[in-house]
């Protein structure tokens, strides 16, 4: 019996979390798994590297990562001579995003004052940025850096609040709280903002 084989063998790079960002895939994982299959004539030979280094395949082993950008190849061939060539750009990811207040020189505003903050994250990017003050909370643009006191109470007195900062993979950063006297009746405080970034 001849069996016609035409297929080239599967070659799969398996991570239990994974994000895709234009070309560039980002991963929370330390490490993962390479699978390679050939069905129909069964797997003749195959040749993987990572960053330039040849690399061991076995079942169920896990395959470490550097942190930053990895470069991943496999080059497989089955017994009818058909080739699967395959290759991935991951950068490991294990950072929070950074989230901070700007540095006040008063905890009282007016109605129309703001207080500046800083969120970024140089990894996998924000997913998403929220406010909590109390009980209450909402989310924010992921473009805005300010936020005024003033919407967050319904009327004077003293407000706390804190910032929450979540990036596509999960990674999560709470802000210091925030303590602050709004004075609804007076559109800005008299006192100067220091704007610095932390």
């Amino acid at each position: 019996k001849i069996t016609l084989d035409t297929t080239p063998p599967l070659i799969s790079f398996d991570f239990p979390s994974l994000y895709q960002s234009d070309s560039t895939k980002f991963t929370a994982d330390a490490s993962f798994r390479i699978r390679i299959s050939d069905a129909i004539s069964g797997l003749a030979s195959s040749n993987c590297l990572i960053n330039g280094r040849e690399i061991r395949i076995a079942a169920g082993t896990d395959i470490p990562l550097q942190r930053g950008s990895n470069v991943l190849r496999c080059v497989a061939t089955d017994r009818a001579g058909n080739v699967s060539r395959t290759q991935e750009f991951v950068s490991l990811d294990t950072a929070a995003p950074l989230l901070a207040f700007r540095r006040l020189e008063r905890t009282h505003f007016g109605k129309n004052d703001t207080i500046g903050f800083s969120a970024s994250d140089a990894g996998c990017g924000l997913r998403s940025l929220r406010i909590v003050a109390g009980e209450t909370s909402r989310d924010l643009d992921l473009t805005v850096r300010e936020i005024k006191p003033a919407d967050l109470v319904s009327a004077s007195g003293r407000v706390s609040f804190h910032l929450e900062a979540e990036d596509h993979l999960g990674h999560k950063t709470v802000s210091d709280a925030m303590e602050v006297e709004v004075d609804l009746d007076n559109p800005q405080s008299e006192i100067k903002i220091q704007t610095d970034s932390p």
